[in-house]
């Protein structure tokens, strides 16, 4: 059985339940390349930095640049002010 579909009357709930749908998931990453000295590396789709594939390199570094406290309502914060 499937989930009816929620709306709220007020359309900003509705704007923000749209955009925090966009931010949610967190971007993985799709280029790959193998380095000079022949680890596969992995490129971060927010920064374009290069990350170690090796024991989770590119979770580390995802939390440490750009999982800050509260940057889903950060980024929220910028596309509600457009």
């Amino acid at each position: 059985m499937s989930r009816e579909r929620t709306i709220h009357p007020d359309p900003l709930v509705m704007k923000v339940r749209e955009v925090m749908r966009s931010i949610e998931p967190r971007p993985m990453p799709t280029e790959r390349r193998r380095s000079q000295y022949g680890f596969e590396q992995e490129q971060c789709p927010v920064c374009l930095e290069w990350c170690s594939t090796r024991k989770g390199q590119y979770n580390m570094h995802w939390t440490n640049a750009h999982g800050t406290p509260f940057w889903r309502e950060l980024e929220l914060i910028k596309l509600l002010a457009k």
